[in-house]
């Protein structure tokens, strides 16, 4: 589901047809030449966060139209204002340059609806697009994780013990539950270290103390910032490790004043339980250090404690983003 509008122009060929997404800054990109498509582009707006899922333009082949093709743009609903504002545009533009009508879900020569208000800053766009990205990661290997490759075993009870030490030897599934438990950590540490830079750049509070900052920086990080390559936030960044929580608190608690460990230090139910959740944290990523360190691997993890490892970590990225809504007073959009 997403949004679907076209163009199909009277005149004008594939030439001017490219030179006019270029102009309204869409990248071509290489793509399969099939089921009459000649050209593909893509749109998105890097600065500010102005664009959340970005448009795709494709050139197609078409009887229907007069000139022989048309140009289709498509996207995400999670598209943001500005990429349905460029698209809009591009639709405008194209029927005053080539004539000709466009088309859609909302009808013949109708454009995209634009919500009244935007009331979005780049601080909130930002904090969206990681929680987004990081919980839909998280999603799809949710939906993914395998069951046991072993039939049930039968339990009475008094075998329990016996039968979990069974399924532990001799259930190799056992091995894929625990070699996922870094990629758990790694959207943790993604999500504070894309958070923290995020903040950097856009809490008005913390613009004299990144002007102030005053540690050595490498002369590599000087070339790369001069390219544009890096950001001073991501050097900044650089001097944490959002590995471990008592890090990651640190950071947030020196450059913003947000104490990470007490927002985290609340009791929630994942699967039939409750736990703490920092404490909860603390061993997961003692657990992936145990995987990518050491070799180890938890015979005894079964599918419903991985999917339990992957909730608590939806439920810190939910409960961080409330925390700062309330901070910044903004909305971070989830899908």
């Amino acid at each position: 589901m997403g949004y679907d509008v076209g163009l199909r122009p009277e005149r004008g060929n594939v030439k001017k047809y490219k030179e006019f997404l270029k102009g309204h800054n869409f990248k071509e990109y290489p793509s399969k030449k099939e089921g009459g498509q000649v050209a593909t582009f893509y749109f998105f707006e890097h600065k500010d966060f102005l664009s959340v899922t970005g448009f795709h333009a494709t050139i197609y082949q078409c009887d229907e139209s007069k000139s022989g093709y048309e140009i289709h743009f498509r996207a995400t609903y999670s598209a943001s204002y500005h990429d349905v504002f460029v698209v809009n545009s591009a639709l405008r533009d194209g029927r005053k340059m080539f004539g000709g009508h466009s088309y859609g879900d909302y009808g013949k020569n109708r454009y995209i609806p634009l919500e009244e208000n935007d009331e979005s800053t780049p601080l909130s766009r930002g904090l969206s697009f990681v929680y987004q990205k990081t919980h839909s990661g998280i999603d799809r290997v949710l939906h993914s994780i395998p069951e046991s490759v072993l039939k049930p075993l039968k339990r009475t009870g008094d075998n329990d013990h016996f039968v979990d030490y069974l399924e532990s030897i001799a259930d190799p599934t056992r091995y894929l539950y625990s070699a996922l438990v870094p990629y758990a950590v790694s959207a943790v540490e993604y999500f504070f270290t894309q958070v923290f830079q995020i903040l950097l750049k856009y809490d008005p509070s913390c613009q004299l103390k990144v002007e102030n900052y005053s540690k050595k920086v490498d002369l590599k990080d000087v070339i790369l910032i001069s390219r544009g390559e890096k950001t001073i936030e991501a050097v900044i960044a650089g001097e944490y490790s959002f590995q471990n929580l008592k890090s990651i608190n640190k950071a947030f608690n020196q450059w913003f004043g947000v104490d990470i460990k007490q927002i985290l230090y609340k009791k929630k139910k994942v699967n039939t339980g409750f736990l703490i959740i920092d404490k909860r944290m603390e061993e997961i990523i003692e657990f992936r250090h145990g995987v990518i360190h050491r070799f180890e691997v938890d015979e005894y993890l079964k599918k419903n404690d991985l999917i339990a490892i992957f909730k608590t970590v939806k439920i810190v990225f939910e409960t961080i983003s409330s925390e700062l809504e309330k901070k910044y007073s903004i909305t971070i959009e989830r899908d």
